[in-house]
């Protein structure tokens, strides 16, 4: 029937569950025509592979196909970033190229067309909120035709849900049957159950069925072997001991890696590249304490290096963290940017001798941050007296008054429309990007914050989103990689978040670190 979300234990044939349940099917939730010859669920015809299981040994997919949502749900528009970041994930896997069409009226059998739909019904039956899901194809001459993925609406309620039962269904779409036993130590999308909280992506064993599938339907573009490895995600980057330290992590495509290429580039000046074993970390030594880098990786397995990661951060380059502040210790991972504010004197801590990294930045606080980096400048172009503020929330006798006022006249901030700046309100990932941006232009003037019209910000700024130019300028200038989120695979920023004292200091410290705009 379906990919089912039982309450209640279930007989030995599924699982047995309590409390909270987790997904599982209790009959086949794929529907198949091969030829003309119907499949429901599979049967004697399902070939096994290392990893994988296809609806027969000799089915392959085209070159190319459009995933097409149908408009019959009201939903279904949410449907398209889900579709976007599958077909990226598909065109990587398989060589073949996946696209995302406009919404159709109703499932169709256009060849070269995966159409997915929300609905209460399927090909396999009823579709509820347990049971969820269903896919399938048409198969011509061995090689899948069109498809069609159905899913209970309800799945959209749950993001991490909704990716994982799109992929499971599209994957039977294009000829993947079940694979109960785990791979490499993981369980496959393509399981009958999707219990593993942390299934979202396929993995390598669903990889190499889809490569399986490829290699059956069209040679061109892809190679008789695996792919290269998938392009490195989650880098995190430190320094300590005069050291750059970097881990990652990396999908190899169902192929054992062989090594890494790792990139290092300073603030400014030419970058070097340095080969690395398979173990997915690097420690760079021989930089210069004090100065800032990036760092980027590529990994490689028998198929060759896949593409290079998106740049870290910039890393000041440490012999050892002492910083003034007492719950900031060395191996603390904002050490080295917390002792440089402390250095610099642009942060002084409060008078218990503590740092408090983890705490909101208030408005005010992030006046002074501001105007103390800016004062480093020669000569200071924050030394005043300035024009009062005009804020009805910020009198003379504001410890950051004087900040303050420089802030707006320096035009960083206009405060809020009730008349108010609201100085002790937490400063907001979204408007930290503002103000950044807005001393870079105080500092260097326009050209230095200037951005290519329809710049990448993140999934969760998009164009239109008003503080969308502000965090593009953040990503572009390597201030801010974001978050990978693995429930939607995308990269987020989260805007209304508040910022963090330690990771203020880092996007200080990131700024400092960039060159200004030659004159």
């Amino acid at each position: 029937m379906a990919l089912l979300l039982p309450a209640i234990a279930v007989s030995d044939a599924t699982a047995t569950t309590t409390g909270p349940a987790p997904l599982l099917r209790t009959g086949p939730d794929s529907v198949a025509q091969i030829d003309g010859s119907p499949l429901a669920g599979g049967g004697d015809d399902i070939f096994f592979g290392d990893g994988y299981a296809l609806a027969s040994s000799g089915i392959g997919i085209r070159s190319s196909y459009v995933l097409r949502p149908v408009s019959t749900h009201l939903r279904s528009a949410e449907l398209v970033p889900l579709l976007a970041d599958l077909a990226a994930e598909l065109t990587a896997a398989t060589g073949a190229t996946f696209t995302v069409g406009t919404s159709i009226p109703a499932s169709t059998t256009t060849a070269g067309t995966i159409s997915v739909e929300l609905s209460t019904t399927s090909g396999c039956g009823p579709l509820s909120k347990s049971a969820i899901g269903c896919g399938g194809f048409a198969a011509q001459d061995g090689v899948v035709s069109f498809g069609w993925a159905w899913l209970h609406p309800s799945v959209l309620d749950d993001a991490r849900l909704a990716r994982a039962a799109l992929g499971h269904e599209v994957g039977h779409a294009l000829g993947l049957a079940h694979f109960e036993d785990q791979f490499q130590g993981e369980t496959q999308l393509m399981h009958t159950t999707l219990a593993d909280a942390t299934l979202r992506r396929y993995r390598n064993g669903d990889i190499r069925g889809l490569q399986r599938a490829a290699t059956n339907g069209f040679l061109l573009g892809v190679p008789a072997g695996p792919l290269p490895p998938l392009a490195p995600t989650a880098l995190d980057v430190s320094s300590g001991s005069g050291v750059l330290r970097g881990t990652w992590s990396v999908v190899d495509q169902g192929s054992d890696l062989l090594g890494h290429e790792v990139e290092v580039a300073p603030a400014a000046g030419a970058s070097t590249v340095q080969p690395f074993g398979a173990t997915r970390s690097a420690a760079i030594d021989g930089l210069v304490v004090g100065d800032s880098y990036r760092m980027r990786v590529r990994a490689e397995n028998a198929a060759g290096f896949g593409p290079w990661s998106t740049w870290s951060t910039l890393v000041m380059i440490i012999e050892t963290c002492s910083g003034p502040f007492v719950d900031v210790g060395e191996s603390h991972p904002f050490c080295a940017q917390i002792a440089w504010v402390a250095d610099e004197a642009i942060a002084t801590g409060f008078p218990d001798g503590t740092y408090r990294p983890g705490a909101a930045v208030s408005r005010q606080a992030m006046a002074a941050f501001l105007r103390r980096l800016a004062a480093r400048g020669e000569p200071d172009p924050t030394a005043g007296p300035w024009p009062d503020g005009g804020f009805l929330d910020v009198t003379a006798t504001n410890p950051f008054d004087e900040d303050i006022d420089w802030l707006v006249a320096a035009a960083i901030t206009e405060g809020y429309s009730d008349g108010g700046f609201h100085p002790t309100a937490p400063v907001t990932r979204q408007a930290m990007a503002a103000f950044l941006r807005r001393l870079a232009a105080a500092l260097w003037g326009p050209e230095a914050v200037a951005i290519e019209p329809g710049a990448e910000a993140f999934s969760d700024v998009p164009i239109g989103h008003p503080f969308h130019d502000d965090v593009a300028w953040m990503r572009d200038r390597g201030l801010s990689n974001g978050t990978l989120d693995d429930d939607c695979g995308c990269t987020l920023y989260h805007p209304g978040d508040a910022i963090s004292r330690q990771a203020m200091a880092a996007f200080l410290l990131g700024l400092d670190a960039l060159e200004p705009p030659a004159t």
